[in-house]
């Protein structure tokens, strides 16, 4: 992770790292990072400490997930015409129905 985070920079041709983490708890660890650069026949190495903090989070949809939020798209058509004001309002009665079925149930 350090080696992606941190270029190379001129005149160094190969740069590497070693570390050694310590857990302070469990968001925090003490790093103590040992970087070698290389030129041609030249070495330079040079230390440093530093802290990792770990802040725990969730992807949107593990999120949503644990938020049990749900979302989908219901499609009703007509054939060849729009539906009319009692068919729009018989198909939204029936999901808010099966909606509130499926939350009895432990679904939602």
């Amino acid at each position: 992770m350090l080696r992606e985070r941190i270029p190379t920079e001129r005149p160094y041709e190969r740069v590497t790292f070693t570390f050694v983490a310590r857990e302070e708890d469990a968001n925090n660890f003490s790093l103590t990072v040992k970087a070698v650069g290389r030129f041609q026949d030249l070495e330079s190495v040079q230390g440093f400490r530093t802290r990792l903090r770990i802040k725990p989070s969730l992807c949107d949809n593990c999120q949503k997930q644990k938020g049990r939020y749900y979302e989908g798209i219901l499609q009703v058509r007509g054939e060849g015409r729009e539906l009319t004001p009692a068919e729009v309002r018989t198909v939204r009665t029936f999901v808010a129905a099966r909606v509130d079925r499926s939350a009895e149930d432990g679904a939602f």
